[in-house]
This record gives structure tokens, sequence and C-alpha cells, in this order.
């Protein structure tokens, strides 16, 4: 197509869109997106209410989408506002119209003030120090009106003038030459020196030494010895009379032994040396063991924790409590069984006038006494001294048996373990310390000793 009939094409479409109805019959179409293709510009069943034109238009440019705005847009806007609406309106207008005007006012500045150029703080300042300086004048002359001077300013300043003067400096200097050239003038001789005072005063001091002899010989003669001193003093004095008896006079305790005859102690060092090389001799040697340069075996393993798991045990009953503040054992306390009467109640056990409670703690009060626990001193040392001798007798037996287990070769690994029975020996002299130490703070025992 020519563009002559481009251009009749369209002047035929504005023609029949003029003389169409106001009011087109609206047709709810999809919009499909295609190519550029050729559209029909009409009405019937093309969507306008025209008949098809015989003239094809083709597409150079896509027309816009101009989308409808909804209905009640249409409606808020012929529809009458209400006096709150009309009356923001108009304070918006004013205020607009104010702004407006504030806009539209053209500026003039004022013109620099004459103040501006003055030095001002200059003369602030040259004020303020006037007046200081007048403030400091007006001070010091009160000073000098209302001070009271020391003596010696005013000496000091009556010097300092005299310098500055020859008339003054020559009279100082007459009065310093004749400093030393006064005449001496010597008091009167007072009265008391012509006064005698040394007789009367050696009167007096034999005048108080005869009262002081004469006051003791009196307290001598009426003083006396208490009964008690009087009467040893007249005991000794029988005892010591001439007459009197051997058997009176007072044995010492204390006699000196005889005199011993001087020891060979060549002779006592032969033995010594002789019994020690025999002591030497006794003495088992070492015997020599194999010895294994790798880790222990399973049994002795297993022997060593049953070792160590034991000394635990032990420890366990038998050390104290480390616990603040407990001071017994570790070891857990266990109810005391009520006793059995069936078999240990004799028949005589309940007699007159007395109850179960009695017996019982008369058969307690037994017990305890049995164990030692009211013994007296002589009575407990003689039983320490009965254990150590079984102890003593207990270490010479196992000494002896280790010995001869080992003259016969038997393994030293039999020994009793010595560790355990140090710990034992030592528990139990904390145990005696700690007894002795609540019998000593309840007054039971006076006094501890040492090295039993």
């Amino acid at each position: 197509a020519t563009v002559a009939e481009l251009d009749a094409a369209r002047a035929a479409v504005a023609a029949t869109r003029a003389s169409a109805p106001a009011t087109p019959i609206a047709r709810a179409r999809a919009p499909v997106a295609h190519k550029p293709a050729a559209s029909f510009l009409g009405g019937g069943a093309h969507g306008d209410g025209l008949p098809r034109p015989d003239v094809l238009v083709r597409k150079t440019k896509r027309a816009a989408t101009v989308p409808n705005p909804p209905s009640f847009l249409s409606r808020d806007a012929s529809r009458a506002k209400t006096i709150a609406e009309q009356r923001l309106e108009h304070d918006l207008a004013v205020e607009a119209a104010l702004e407006e005007a504030e806009l539209k006012k053209r500026f003039v500045p004022k013109p620099v003030p004459k103040s501006t150029a003055e030095p001002r703080f200059t003369k602030m300042l040259e004020t303020e120090r006037l007046r200081r300086e007048r403030l400091r004048e007006t001070r010091k002359q009160a000073l000098v009106e209302t001070e009271r001077p020391f003596s010696f300013y005013v000496r000091d300043k009556a010097k300092a003038s005299e310098k500055g003067d020859p008339a003054s400096a020559d009279a100082l200097k007459a009065r310093r030459a004749n400093k030393f050239q006064r005449k001496f003038v010597a008091k009167a001789i007072p009265k008391a020196v012509k006064e005698l005072r040394l007789p009367s005063m050696e009167a007096e001091a034999a005048r108080r030494k005869e009262e002081a002899r004469i006051a003791a010989e009196i307290a001598l003669k009426e003083s006396q010895m208490p009964e008690r001193m009087a009467k040893n003093v007249a005991k000794k004095n029988t005892e010591s009379a001439p007459n009197g008896s051997d058997e009176r006079r007072k044995k010492w305790s204390f006699q000196p032994a005889p005199r011993k005859p001087v020891p060979d102690f060549d002779a006592l060092h032969a033995a010594f040396f002789r019994r020690l090389k025999e002591a030497k001799q006794q003495r088992p040697s070492t015997a020599v063991r194999e010895f294994r340069l790798h880790e222990k075996s399973s049994p002795q393993r297993r022997a060593e924790l049953r070792k160590i798991e034991k000394d635990m045990k032990e420890d366990q009953n038998v050390l104290p409590e480390v616990r603040w503040p407990f001071a017994s054992l570790r070891a857990p306390v266990k109810s005391t069984p009520p006793p059995s009467f069936d078999k240990s109640v004799r028949p005589d056990f309940l007699k007159k006038n007395e109850n179960l409670a009695t017996k019982l703690r008369r058969q307690a009060v037994l017990r305890a006494k049995a164990s030692g626990h009211y013994a007296t001193k002589e009575e407990r040392e003689a039983l320490e001294i009965a254990e150590r001798e079984a102890e003593n007798r207990r270490r010479a037996q196992a000494w002896a048996r280790s010995q001869t287990n080992a003259g016969n070769g038997a393994s030293l690994d039999a020994r009793p373990d010595v560790a355990a029975a140090a710990r034992r020996k030592q528990q139990s002299q904390i145990a005696k310390e700690t007894v002795e130490r609540v019998l000593m703070e309840n007054n039971v025992y006076t006094y501890v000793e040492d090295g039993l």
C-alpha cells in the first residue's frame, strides 16, 4: 500500500469514529500477546459496533495500553465534600498563600553598626586593670593605717635608717667603744651567808638517827615469830643440843656410792671387737638372684593391686578423718547390737531394788575396768611394760625365723610387710596421744611421762 492509501484509510477511520454513538457497547476481551500483524478497525463483532472496513491497516508501532480507572475513583470525585475536608482545603490554601507571600518578600540587610568597629574589649581590659590597681593601692593604705608591727620590725627599720645617717653611725660607734668599760657594781652580801647553819643541821641529823635507833629497838622487842616457825626453831634447837641422841638427828636420803675399781678398757675393747666380728660372720650374705629387665608379669601386677587395695581398706578403717570438724577414724560407724539376754543373763541378774539399766551399767563399768580404763598409774606402767616385752619377744622370734629362712635359701618376699606394721604402729601411737590429751584436758591425768 502506498502512502496515499494509508492516509485515506486513516481519514476514513477518523470520520467513522466521529459519527459513532457516544456510549459504545463494551466487551471484555483478554489481551493477546502476538507479533505485529494486521489489525482491523471497525465495529460489530470487532468491538466497536461498526461494520468491518475494507481497508487493512498494518501497525508500524505498538500502541500503549491505557488503563481505565476503577469506578470508586469516579464515584469519590463526584461525591460532595464534607465540612472537615473543606476546612482542611481552606487551611492548606491559606498556608500556601502565606508561604508564597513570605517567599516573595525581598531581604534588605541593615547597615553594620558603628560599635562593631570600636575596641570595646580592649577598653574593658584596661578598665579592669585600673580597677585592680586602685583596689590594691586602697588595700595597702588600709593595711598601713591598721598595722601593728612587732618590735623587731621597728628596731630593724630604725637600724636600717641609722645606717644611712652618718651622725647616727658615729654615735653607734662611740657606744660600741665604751661597751665593756662600764663600772662594775656588786650586789650586797646576803644575810644568810653570815648565819651558822651547819651545827644546827648536824644536831638535827643526830637527833633523827637516835630516834630511828630507839624505834627499831622497840619494834624488835615487840616482834615475835609465827607460831609454826617458833615451834620449828624450838625443835631444831632441841635436836642440835649436845645431849641430844643420834637418832633424832636428820638423816639425808642421798649417800655417795663407794669408790669402784678402774675397769680394764683394753680388755673391754677387745671383747667388743670380738663380738662385732662374730656378729658380722653370722650376718647372712647377699644371694645373687636373676633380674628381669622388662615389665612385671600379670600375676605380679594382680598381687600388687590386691596389696594396694588391702592397704586402702585398712587405711579407711585405721587412719583418722581429714574432713573438718570430724576427729574420729574413717571407718564407718556401726550400730551396737542389743545384748542377748537369753544366754548372757544369769539367774541372779535381777535382784530386789535393781532394774535392767543398773545391771547393764554395772557390766559396762566392769568391762571398762578389765580393759584398764580405771587403772592407776602404776598399773598402766606395768601393762605397758608387759606389752613392750611381748612386742620385743615377737620381734625376736620374727627375726630368728627370717634369719633361718634366709640361711636355708628361702625367698625374702615371704617376710612380713614392714611398711604396714610401721603404719599400724604409727596409728596406735596417734591414738594413744589423743587419749592422753583428752585425759589431760579432763583433769584425769596431771602429767604424762615421756619415753613410755
